[in-house]
Formats: structure tokens, sequence, C-alpha cells
């Protein structure tokens, strides 16, 4: 062998010798992207009148993965079809059940509440509930729909 097949062999093992004496950091990483927004698990609740609440309720799931995140959950559209001009809009209350209550009516609910996302459950399920603050015997007969859409800021 000469010096120079001896001195290309060395060069083409010394990484490898070396290899046992050299550390390397290495790492795994991923951007995990911010998400803000709502699913709705269940679409339509009981109404009630008067002053109780009826155990059928909205349910609603709050999604936000920003650490000590605080939610706006606003009603941002209602509508009472034909009985809008018979039951005005202080009448209409909503009842939010997270760990905490939060009641009001729709002028309440269309400035929002603003709901810390560490309080919320594990599931950060919600439910929604409505009444309409007036005798059921004062009304027409017939469907009463309250129809709605709530949206969801995270600050």
């Amino acid at each position: 062998m000469n010096h120079l097949t001896l001195f290309l062999l060395m060069l083409l093992i010394s990484p490898f010798a070396s290899a046992n004496n050299t550390h390397s950091t290495l790492s795994f990483k991923k951007q995990i992207k911010e998400r803000c927004g709502l699913i709705v698990v269940e679409d339509s609740g009981g109404l009630n009148f008067g002053s109780d609440y009826d155990e059928q309720a909205i349910m609603l799931k709050l999604i936000s993965n920003k650490k000590h995140a605080r939610l706006l959950l606003r009603l941002s559209h209602f509508d009472l079809g034909d009985l809008s001009g018979e039951i005005p809009n202080n009448h209409v209350y909503f009842r939010l059940e997270t760990p905490n209550y939060y009641e009001g009516n729709i002028d309440y609910w269309r400035q929002g509440v603003e709901i810390s996302a560490p309080r919320l459950n594990n599931t950060k399920d919600v439910y929604i509930r409505a009444r309409i603050n007036k005798p059921e015997l004062s009304l027409p007969a017939g469907d009463i729909r309250l129809n709605m859409e709530w949206s969801l800021e995270c600050l």
C-alpha cells in the first residue's frame, strides 16, 4: 500500500472515528397555528316562557388553543320571524352555562360576554337556554322559532 492510498483511507475513516467523540444537538419542530371558533354540537333547544328555563339547550364547543385566552361570545344575528313585532328584544333572554352562568336579553348578548378559556370545563362545551319573558297565552298559536347566529372572538 502506498502513502497516497493510506492517506485516502485515513481521510475516509476519520469522520467515523471522530463520531464517538462528537455530540450533536437534534430537535423536532412544528409550528402550531392559533385556532379560534365555535362548533355547533346541538343546534336546537326548547323555548320557555316566563322566568324559568327549559331543560333542552343548544350546545356549542368553544375552540381556542391560545394560552390564557379570553373569549368574547356574542349574538351576531337574531330573528323572531312573524313575532318580531309582538315580542320586544328586552323580553327575549338567553342563559349561557359554563362553569359560570351568564344571563341577559338580546341587547346584552349583542354586546357579548367575555369568558376566560382556562375557566371552561375540559370539554369546552357551553349550553345556551332561551326564554321569552311573557306569558305563553298572550301569544298567537303556532310555531315560534328564534333564529340566531353566535360568534366567538379570541382576545
